[in-house]
């Protein structure tokens, strides 16, 4: 019984902590909008190279980082480019290249990029 009923919470607290996350297919942009925020995006046919929002996002209603989930189905790599307005104008501030089938994501930390994982 005692078994049961861990399990039971176990289940039950794991279906809480799951979020559903949107997919978002772009297909030639050269721009992630900061609505899509929280998402899984798939770049389709994209520019060489797509920006992220500037200025940085700051974080939700619920206080948590803005991030996206980046997807690159091809066909050619992608390179991810963004920073704050000042350091855009001298170059970029953060910068990742995504091979066909690369997936990464990209949080918003202050202001500034970060990956923060890369599945």
């Amino acid at each position: 019984m005692k078994t049961l009923l861990l399990c039971l919470a176990i289940l039950s607290w794991q279906t809480q902590g799951s979020q559903t996350q949107t997919v978002v297919r772009l297909s030639h942009v050269g721009a992630i909008p900061a609505k899509v925020g929280g998402e899984m995006i798939e770049l389709v046919y994209c520019l060489d190279t797509v920006k992220l929002p500037v200025p940085v996002p700051g974080p939700g209603q619920d206080g948590s980082a803005w991030f996206v989930d980046v997807r690159n189905l091809g066909p050619n790599d992608v390179t991810i480019q963004g920073g704050d307005a000042a350091t855009i104008q001298n170059g970029p501030s953060f910068s990742v290249l995504l091979h066909p089938k690369d997936v990464t994501r990209i949080r918003a930390v202050g202001s500034k990029y970060v990956i923060s994982k890369r599945y």
